[in-house]
C-alpha cells in the first residue's frame, strides 16, 4: 500500500470525469458491469406469516424488525440467495450484502446479476457505496425519493484492473470485519451489563456461586437482601426540578440539556442549543449541575439519564431534573435508575398516550433498595469496570469507522494504491 506523490500522479495518472486517476483505470457506467433486476411488486394481500421472507427496504436498513412472507412461487430472478448484492433505489438509497437465506425481492430494490468477468463483486459493492451521494442528487419525487433505472445505469464508476479491484475489496473487507467483530463485543458487553445489574440489585455484590447463601426478604419491589433497606428516592438523593420558562437560544454559550440530548447514559452535544450566561445564572439559581450529579429526563425517553463527570458548564431545560448528593452515592443511584427495579415503577407511573411523562412527585416517591455504603461502592466498581470496557470498544469502533471512511475514499480515488500489495487467495 503506497501513497502517491503529486509528481508521480502527474506522470502515471490521467484526467477523467471522476478526477485524476491511474492510467490503467477505466471509467465505466454501472450498466456496463452488471445487470440489475428490480424486485416483484408484492401487494399487502400477498403478505403471510410463513413461507419465504420478502426483503423490503426496511429489512435492509434495520428500520423495522417486521418480516413479511410469501407462500407462492415466482420467477427465479426474484429469488435472493446469501451473498447477493442488493441496491435500494427508492426512499432510502443504499447498497447491501444479503447474508441470510433464500428470500423474495420486493420492488424498489435491485438485485445485482450477471456481473461481468472484468468486475469483482466485492469491489462493485464498495464502489457503489461511494456513488450513493451522487445518486441522491439525481433523485425524483416529493415524498418518496427515487432514482430512475436509466439514471442508475448511467452512473459513472472507476474500474481498476481486476487484480487491483480484488485488493481494494480485500482491504476494505478486512476493516469491515474488524468493525463487525467490535460490534459483537460491544453487544456482548452490554448484555453482560444488563445481567450484572439484575444480579447485583437482587443479591448484592456476591458471585453467582454465592447467591444460594444470600438471605432475602420480600418487599413491595421484590426480593432483596435482608440487610438492605427500602426507601423513597427523595430520602437518598436531592431532586431539583428545572425552571418552567422558555429560554432564549443563542448561537454559542452555555449548553441547555433537554431530553433529546441524553443518549446511552451520556450527554449528546450534537444537537444541543445554547443560552447566555445571564440566563444560565437565572436557570441555575437553585442549583448548577456539576460533577457527580445526575440529570434525568421525565418525558419522551422517560427514565433516560446521564451521570455528569465533566467540568463542562451546563444547564437543564424543561422536562429535566437534577439529582444531587444527599445520602446515597449518586453513582449508585445512577446505575439503579437504569435497573429493572426502577424501570418497572417508571413504566407503571408514566402518563400520556403519545409522549409518556412521569411526574416529579412520582419520581420522588420511587421506591429504591439501598445497601450500606460499602456494598454500594462494590456494586459501582463492578459496573464501572464493564462500562470502561464498553467505552474502550466503542472508541475502537469509532476509530475503525473513521478508518473505513478514509480508506474507502482514498482507495476509490487512487490516493492510496494497493496494486503492489501481496494478497492471499483473492476471489
Amino acid at each position: 500500500m503506497q501513497q502517491q506523490t503529486k509528481a508521480e500522479q502527474k506522470d502515471q495518472y490521467k484526467e477523467t470525469e471522476l478526477g485524476l486517476l491511474p492510467g490503467d483505470w477505466e471509467i465505466v457506467r454501472l450498466g456496463d458491469v452488471a445487470d440489475y433486476i428490480n424486485g416483484f411488486a408484492f401487494k399487502p394481500t400477498d403478505w403471510k406469516s410463513d413461507g419465504l421472507p420478502i426483503i423490503r427496504i426496511q429489512n435492509l436498513t434495520n428500520s423495522s424488525d417486521k418480516i413479511n412472507y410469501y407462500q407462492g412461487q415466482l420467477k427465479e430472478k426474484y429469488r435472493v440467495h446469501a451473498g447477493d448484492l442488493l441496491i435500494s433505489w427508492s426512499a432510502s438509497l443504499g447498497v447491501f450484502k444479503w447474508n441470510q437465506g433464500d428470500a423474495w425481492l420486493n420492488q424498489h430494490i435491485f438485485k445485482v446479476d450477471e456481473i461481468k468477468s472484468n468486475t469483482c463483486k466485492d469491489y462493485l459493492y464498495y464502489v457503489v457505496m461511494t456513488r450513493i451521494e451522487s445518486m441522491k442528487e439525481q433523485t425524483h419525487g416529493s415524498t418518496m425519493h427515487h432514482i430512475t433505472k436509466k439514471e442508475f445505469l448511467g452512473v459513472l464508476i472507476p474500474l481498476p484492473p481486476l487484480r487491483e479491484q480484488q485488493k481494494i475489496a480485500y482491504t476494505l473487507t478486512a476493516i469491515q470485519t474488524a468493525q463487525e467483530n467490535t460490534d459483537k463485543v460491544i453487544t456482548a458487553l452490554m448484555e453482560l451489563n444488563k445481567a450484572m445489574m439484575k444480579h447485583l440489585f437482587a443479591y448484592g455484590p456476591v458471585s453467582f456461586v454465592e447467591v444460594k447463601n444470600v438471605k432475602l426478604k420480600e418487599t413491595e419491589i421484590g426480593m432483596i437482601p435482608n440487610e438492605w433497606n427500602i426507601t423513597e428516592l427523595k430520602n437518598q438523593i436531592k431532586i431539583i426540578d428545572c425552571k418552567h420558562v422558555t429560554p432564549t437560544y443563542i448561537e454559542t454559550g452555555v449548553p441547555l440539556i433537554r431530553p433529546r440530548n441524553l443518549k446511552d447514559g451520556k450527554i449528546n452535544y450534537d444537537k444541543v442549543e445554547y443560552i447566555s450566561e445571564k440566563e444560565y445564572q437565572f436557570f441555575t439559581e437553585k442549583h448548577a449541575p456539576t460533577v457527580g450529579d445526575i440529570i434525568f429526563s421525565r418525558n419522551a425517553s422517560y427514565g433516560n439519564c446521564a451521570y455528569i463527570n465533566s467540568e463542562q458548564k451546563i444547564c437543564i431545560g424543561q422536562d429535566m431534573i437534577v439529582m444531587t448528593k444527599k445520602e446515597a452515592n449518586t453513582l449508585f443511584i445512577y446505575y439503579l435508575l437504569y435497573s429493572d427495579v426502577i424501570k418497572k415503577q417508571i413504566n407503571y407511573l408514566s402518563t400520556g398516550s403519545t409522549i409518556h411523562r412521569i411526574n416529579l412527585k412520582d419520581i420522588c416517591r420511587l421506591m429504591v433498595p439501598i445497601p450500606n455504603i460499602r456494598d454500594q461502592e462494590k456494586i459501582i466498581k463492578i459496573l464501572i469496570s464493564i462500562d470502561e470496557k464498553i467505552q474502550s470498544e466503542q472508541t475502537k469502533k469509532n476509530s475503525l469507522d473513521e478508518l473505513f471512511k478514509s480508506m474507502l475514499h482514498n482507495l476509490m480515488t487512487a490516493k492510496i494504491r494497493v496494486n503492489n500489495m501481496v494478497m492471499p487467495n483473492a476471489k
